[in-house]
């Protein structure tokens, strides 16, 4: 029985001899990563100093504190400072990596325009993966980030909320390939405060629920980033998807004549993508509330509207080039409906036309981006055609609608071709603004004086006509010259 007890107690010394060899080893190992990895993101834009890093967590796995850290982007002009990270790993597990960052830390702009922004986070944790010879994949959660920017002797003041955030950054895993971006956020409340030209205290704030993001792009470092989005020669990739849930923005003016302006939407979606030295990008909101409140009570303008859905659309050159590329612009925004507040306010008789509203401009055409001699960055556009498929305001059951093609000769933009704008029921809608006591009869005679002017009738009922031509520098409305320009006299 004693040789058994010997023999049992040697092997639990073995054991414990055998599990400090392999943590220390670990240790190590870990250390060297330490300034593999400082080293790496160095070479991806990235300063990283720190004191003296401190390593334990024996014997169930490491710990490692990094004292007084800085992070440095040097491009974007940024700087966190952070009393202390700690990373933990388990035993045999040393290339997976957890980080817990202080509950309060800084991060400011060190460039043309200084600030600081105090970060309060609550469960703010970032996991590496680790893989030999491949870039790190990134985690972060976070239960809560609170920012805040609050100067003395500034007017601008603002805080931003972000609650339950799950983010992830998937690298390239290879020579070539893309980095990918996912962040998902529960809510966002932020709040700016200021002052106006006059003195008056102005205020904003709103939130976003449900917001989420994903990204792809073909650069590995965050300059490169934004060198694609602000169209560096060379061009590079990047595909961006927007989803959120309801959003809501308030803003106003506390000052005699003021208010406040909501505006409360139901959902939010977009994409954007580059690509080619191309930019795309879709949107769409859906169930949009404005609503003015304002200060004064006995204010004529108040009540709000409905704005069923807004799409957007947009396409254009983003790098300069040699040839023309598409250029394409669409705005819809679709079935708007005042409320019953507004309307109380600006016609209680009920003398004009409840008929929902609709505005659409859709233009398409030709562009090139010219460069900047200097720096080759893009500098203006050049255009070369351009067809106004329509420009469509229908409202208080009236309609004016703009079409027209246009070619542009260069240099200076300057357009041929021809442009029509047909109002429908304009001088209608004019006597019964007049009815409401919405213009007086001076208003409306100035307006019908113009009209005649500058108007012909047209072809339909209850429609005037104004055919704008372009041609060499010189503009003429139905017929007639208006205006020279482009140094032409």
């Amino acid at each position: 029985m004693r040789r058994i007890v010997i023999l049992g107690l040697a092997a639990l010394v073995l054991g414990a001899a055998g599990w400090s060899a392999l943590w220390l080893s670990g240790r190590g190992e870990i250390a060297a990563r330490i300034g593999l990895e400082r080293d790496r993101l160095a070479a991806e834009g990235i300063e990283i100093a720190h004191g003296a890093p401190a390593i334990g967590g024996f014997p169930f796995g490491y710990e490692v504190s990094l004292p007084d850290v800085v992070l440095r982007l040097p491009v974007e002009g940024l700087r966190a400072d952070l009393a202390q990270i700690t990373a933990s790993a388990g035993l045999g597990a040393a290339d997976r990596i957890v980080y817990r960052l202080p509950g309060r830390f800084t991060v400011q702009s060190e460039g043309e325009a200084p600030g600081l922004v105090e970060i309060e986070a609550d469960g703010l944790v970032i996991e590496q993966t680790l893989e030999s010879g491949r870039p790190a994949r990134l985690g972060l959660r976070a239960a809560s980030v609170l920012a805040v920017h609050a100067a003395e002797g500034q007017a601008l003041n603002a805080a931003v909320e972000f609650a339950g955030i799950e983010a992830s950054l998937e690298p390239p895993q290879a020579a070539v390939g893309e980095t990918a971006l996912k962040l998902s956020v529960d809510s966002i409340d932020y709040l700016v405060t200021g002052e106006s030209d006059a003195g008056a205290a102005t205020r904003l704030e709103g939130g976003i629920a449900r917001l989420g993001l994903t990204a792809t792009t073909d650069q590995r470092m965050p300059a490169s980033v934004l060198a694609v989005l602000a169209g560096a020669p060379g061009g590079g990739r990047l595909a961006l998807t927007v989803q959120a849930g309801e959003t809501r923005m308030a803003g106003g003016v506390e000052a005699a004549g003021g208010g406040t302006t909501t505006l409360a939407i139901g959902a939010v979606g977009g994409v954007m993508t580059i690509e080619d030295g191309r930019i795309a990008l879709s949107g769409s909101t859906e169930h949009n509330r404005l609503e003015i409140v304002p200060t004064d009570a006995d204010a004529a303008l108040r009540g709000g509207a409905v704005i069923d859905r807004i799409e957007t659309v947009y396409r254009s050159p983003l790098v300069p080039a040699e040839r023309m590329d598409e250029l394409a612009l669409r705005v819809a925004l679709g079935k708007i409906t005042p409320d019953n507040a507004f309307w109380t306010a600006v016609d209680p008789a009920g003398v004009l036309s409840r008929t929902p509203g609709e505005i659409i401009l859709d233009l398409v055409g030709t562009a090139r981006m010219l460069a900047d001699e200097a720096t080759g960055a893009p500098r203006e556009a050049e255009l070369g055609t351009l067809s106004v498929r329509t420009v469509d305001v229908a409202m208080l059951g009236a309609q004016a609608e703009l079409t027209g093609d246009l070619e542009f000769l260069q240099p200076a933009n300057q357009p041929v071709g021809r442009l029509v704008l047909t109002l429908t029921r304009a001088m209608e809608v004019l006597g019964d603004l007049a009815r409401a006591g919405i213009l007086d009869l001076a208003t409306v005679q100035i307006i019908s004086d113009t009209a005649a002017n500058y108007t012909r009738a047209g072809e339909a009922p209850q429609t005037l006509v104004s055919e704008f031509a372009f041609d060499g520098g010189e503009v003429t409305l139905n017929g007639n010259r208006l205006m020279m320009f482009g140094g032409r006299r």
